[in-house]
C-alpha cells in the first residue's frame, strides 16, 4: 500500500491552486470489478449508511479513470486490473486480522466499520498525493522583468552506490535513504517523498505527519531509496495536514524505529563494543518492537557499563543491544562514560512499578 508516486511537487499560496486543489480532495470516485449486479447494489448500499462517517465523499463509478478500483480479493488483480497500479486498488478480505483490506462477508458485504477506516486511510492517502502533486502556478509576471518566477527546486539525494557505501560494513552510518533526511537540519517544516510515500515534518516542534503507521513505513526505510525533500512554509504544512486531518507524531519515535530496523546488528559508526555507556532517557515503550527491550532499558538506565558486557550480563543478544542503543543513541537517549558504574539494583520501585504498568498495558 501507499501513495501513487509523485513526481516534482510544489505548494502554491494562489487562490486558483487552493480552490483546484479542494475541489480534487472533496470527492472520490471508486469502480467495483469482478462484482455481480446484486453484489454492487449491496456495497451502493454499505456506501450510503457509511457517509456521515467518511472524510470524503466516495462515489461509484464505471469510468476507466476512477480514483480507486474494488476487487473482491487480491488474487484477482492480475485477471481484473493488471494494468491498474497497486495503490489504487482496494481488495476484500475475510481475515479480520488484515487491517488494510475490507472485511466482507461470505455474500460479499463489506463490513461497515472496516470499509469506513479503509476508505477514510485511503482517501488521506490521496489528499497528500494531490496537494504534493499539485502544479505550480506561475507568480504574476512583475512590472520590471515581465519574467515569473521559477518553481522552487527539490532537493534530492543521490542513491548510494558502490563507491560511496561506507567501507567498514560492520558498522552502521545514518547516512542515506529516510534516515539521513530526517537527520539533516532544517529551519522550516520539510515534504519527504520516499518512493512512493510522502512525510511531513515541523522539526521545530519534532512532530511529523504521514497517513501510515511505523510498521506500515517499514519499506520505505530502505537505505537504497533517495528522498527528495521539499521546503514548505508553515501555512502550507497547515493545510496539507488539516486537509489529511492527520495527527501530529513524534519525530523522535519515527527517527527511533528506522534506526532500530535498518541498524542490523551493526554497531553506530564511532562506536565501539568496550565504550562505557549509560541511556539517558527511556525511548517510548509503545514504538513497535521497543516494548520489548524494557528490561535492557532499565538495566542501562541504572547502570554505565561497556556495551559488550551489557550483552553478557542483561542476556540479550549483542546485536539486539546495538539495535537498541543505536537507536537511542541517534535520538539523543544515551550518553559515554569513563567509569564503569554497576549498581545491584536496576531499578528503583518507582520505575518498576512504571516498567509494570507500561508491559502490562502492552500486554508482554
Amino acid at each position: 500500500m501507499g501513495i501513487i508516486f509523485l513526481g516534482n511537487y510544489i505548494f502554491s499560496n494562489l487562490v486558483k491552486g487552493v480552490v483546484e486543489r479542494e475541489m480534487s480532495v472533496e470527492k472520490l470516485t471508486i469502480k467495483l470489478l469482478g462484482f455481480s449486479a446484486p453484489e454492487m447494489e449491496r456495497f451502493s448500499a454499505i456506501l450510503a449508511l457509511a457517509e456521515s462517517r467518511l472524510q470524503q465523499a466516495w462515489q461509484m463509478t464505471t469510468a476507466e479513470d476512477a480514483d480507486f478500483f474494488l476487487l473482491p480479493s487480491e488474487q484477482l488483480k492480475a485477471s481484473l486490473a493488471a494494468d491498474i497500479s497497486a495503490a489504487r486498488c482496494l481488495f476484500y478480505t475475510d481475515d479480520p486480522a488484515i487491517g488494510n483490506l475490507i472485511l466482507s462477508d461470505c455474500h460479499k458485504i463489506p463490513r461497515i466499520n472496516s470499509l469506513i477506516n479503509v476508505l477514510n486511510h485511503r482517501g488521506a492517502q490521496k489528499t497528500i498525493e494531490i496537494t504534493a502533486n499539485a502544479e505550480a502556478i506561475p507568480e504574476p509576471a512583475s512590472p520590471s522583468s515581465g519574467e515569473s518566477a521559477p518553481p522552487a527546486p527539490i532537493e534530492s539525494q543521490p542513491a548510494p552506490s558502490a563507491n560511496d557505501q561506507p567501507a567498514d560494513t560492520a558498522n552502521f552510518a545514518p547516512d542515506h535513504g529516510l534516515l539521513s533526511a530526517l537527520l539533516e537540519h532544517h529551519a522550516t517544516p520539510i515534504l519527504i517523498k520516499a518512493n512512493t510515500v510522502v512525510i511531513c515534518v515541523d522539526p521545530s516542534q519534532k512532530l511529523y505527519y504521514c497517513p501510515l503507521s511505523l510498521t506500515q513505513l517499514i519499506p520505505y526505510f530502505d537505505p537504497g531509496i533517495a528522498p527528495q525533500v521539499k521546503p514548505i512554509s508553515v501555512p502550507e504544512m497547515q493545510e496539507l495536514v488539516g486537509k489529511a486531518k492527520l495527527p501530529p507524531q513524534p519525530l523522535n519515535n519515527l527517527i527511533w524505529y528506522i534506526t532500530f530496523k535498518t541498524s542490523q546488528g551493526r554497531l553506530l559508526q564511532g562506536t565501539a563494543p568496550e565504550d562505557i555507556v549509560r541511556l539517558l532517557h527511556w525511548p517510548d515503550l509503545t514504538i513497535p518492537e521497543c516494548g520489548h527491550y524494557a528490561k535492557l532499558a532499565a538495566f542501562m538506565h541504572s547502570n554505565t557499563m561497556r556495551l559488550a558486557d551489557i550483552a553478557k550480563t542483561t542476556s540479550y543478544p549483542p546485536a539486539s543491544v546495538y539495535d537498541f542503543y543505536n537507536a537511542c543513541t541517534v535520538v539523543g537517549m544515551t550518553e559515554k562514560a569513563d567509569t564503569v558504574q554497576v549498581h545491584e539494583k536496576v531499578a528503583d520501585l518507582k520505575q518498576q512499578t512504571v516498567l509494570r504498568k507500561i508491559r502490562d498495558r502492552l500486554k508482554f
